[in-house]
């Protein structure tokens, strides 16, 4: 948020700046339907000549139910399914790889690399230092995903009809 030059002085002008981020797509218009009848509302109210602008923004990642079955299978059979998770409640964060799974069935896994004797750094802090001893385990998992996927012949395994980037 950026209003005025003065905490004590009405601005004559605010910029007010953020993300939207929603788990449907359907929820982010309403969101955003809600914000325009807010603004337009508010400016009938007071006399205001707010406007809002919308990026698109990042799709929410929508994962394929078979294909979240399949990546927790395949990591129950290289960790162990004491060491597999499902996410309790649906994630916010902003993942571009969303745009792949509106035109493929897959889903997004979020791969540990956690060390617990060490302080559990953010991902996106200048003071993380990922663990690269996790690598062969995620290669392996990497490799039973595609190993189950070809042998268990599921709708993993069809591209979209008609779909430029898989028709050669």
């Amino acid at each position: 948020f950026q209003g005025g030059s003065a905490h004590n002085v009405i601005a004559e002008e605010a910029i007010l700046e953020g993300t939207i981020r929603a788990t449907h797509p359907d929820i982010r218009a309403q969101i955003i339907d809600g914000l325009e009848r807010m603004v337009s509302a508010m400016n009938g109210l007071y006399g205001a000549k707010a406007t809002i602008r919308f990026g698109d923004g990042l799709p929410p990642v929508i994962n394929h139910p078979t294909a979240a079955e399949l990546a927790r299978e395949a990591a129950a059979k290289i960790i162990g399914p004491d060491n597999v998770f499902k996410q309790r409640h649906p994630s916010l964060g902003g993942e571009d790889f969303a745009y792949y799974l509106q035109r493929v069935p897959g889903c997004l896994v979020r791969f540990g690399a956690g060390q617990p004797e060490l302080a559990n750094i953010p991902a996106h802090s200048p003071y993380f230092d990922f663990d690269e001893g996790v690598l062969p385990i995620g290669a392996a998992y990497l490799a039973q995903v595609a190993w189950l996927a070809l042998h268990k012949k599921n709708i993993l395994m069809s591209p979209p009809e008609n779909d430029p980037l898989t028709t050669f």
